[in-house]
């Protein structure tokens, strides 16, 4: 189920450049949302993590380890043209399809971080800078 949302927030990686689209870390990898949520950037996947609100994503850039983060949001009218796919975990009947009760800590960081994923890659025509987090 797509999200009815218009925007979602990224914090980029340190390798990522927002002028050149985002892409996940392994396009053709085969994990499971359940994986990829809760081992994160631990494991590589085919799946681009996004948040669904502003400020979830400067919650989330606040923990990393080596800031300042960029923070970008992205069009998401524009991203259904380029025919990803979108799992919008902050939905609960996606939440329970993708993330068994049982991983409590996979469906912890999804509520937590209210996490949207995209699987495919973003153009840069759907992408815009928002802020360095710290500012």
């Amino acid at each position: 189920m797509a999200t009815q949302r218009k925007y979602l927030y990224r914090v980029l990686r340190d390798d990522e450049n927002y002028r050149e689209g985002i892409e996940a870390e392994d396009p053709d990898a085969d994990k499971t949302v359940e994986n990829h949520v809760e081992y994160g950037s631990y494991r590589t996947s085919q799946f681009i993590s996004t948040c669904a609100t502003l400020e979830a994503a400067r919650t989330f850039a606040s923990k990393s380890r080596n800031p300042p983060k960029i923070i970008v949001r992205i069009n998401v009218e524009e991203l259904k043209k380029e025919n990803v796919e979108i799992i919008d975990l902050t939905i609960k009947s996606v939440l329970d399809k993708h993330i068994s009760a049982k991983r409590t800590t996979a469906r912890f960081y999804a509520t937590k971080d209210k996490e949207i994923l995209i699987k495919g890659s973003i153009p840069p025509s759907c992408v815009k800078f928002v802020e360095y987090f710290p500012n």
